[in-house]
């Protein structure tokens, strides 16, 4: 492929990636919709905090925030709404984990469940990916719980897989 250099100061420094000259078996229309979503889904914490640009077919693209209820607690109708969303930072030796969990204000299968991050990069649970049940969280599938219990980990210390789509510890 040819490259092309330039010398730009340490802070201002990016990678351009354009491919013009596509093979004929480039995505339909609507296959291409579902790989801007699961791209915005894979780099959701670098488009988030404007790390990165991702363009696709002239359409820049966004990660879309999944709402989280603010609600009373069941037992307590009356009682002043909770936010219900948990921050979560710890450290077990060599692990780390820092992230959230919440509840999603309404029911969504495409939503519910954890997804794991690495370095950024979303290695479990993109949009169109299994995402991560651990029952202890997320309690038995078609509970309440299990659909509508979701939350973003990062993790550090942890092995992937050689292709880094799956955490092996």
């Amino acid at each position: 492929l040819p490259v092309e250099l330039k010398l730009k100061d340490k802070n201002n420094h990016y990678t351009i990636v354009t491919i013009t000259d596509t093979t004929k078996n480039v995505p339909a229309i609507k296959s291409l919709s579902k790989i801007k979503t699961e791209l915005a889904s894979i780099y959701r914490k670098s488009l988030r905090d404007k790390e990165m640009k991702l363009v696709v077919c002239g359409e820049e693209l966004t990660f879309v925030e999944y709402e989280i209820l603010t609600a009373p607690f069941a037992r307590t109708p009356n009682a002043t709404p909770i936010y219900w969303k948990k921050n979560i930072d710890f450290k077990f030796g060599k692990y780390k984990a820092k992230g959230f969990i919440g509840i999603l204000r309404d029911i969504n299968s495409t939503q519910n469940g954890f997804v794991l991050l690495r370095r950024g990069r979303v290695i479990i649970g993109a949009e169109t990916d299994g995402r991560y049940f651990p029952k202890c969280l997320s309690g038995s599938s078609g509970t309440f719980r299990y659909k509508r219990t979701f939350g973003e980990l990062e993790l550090d210390g942890f092995e992937v897989s050689f292709n880094k789509n799956d955490i092996q510890d």
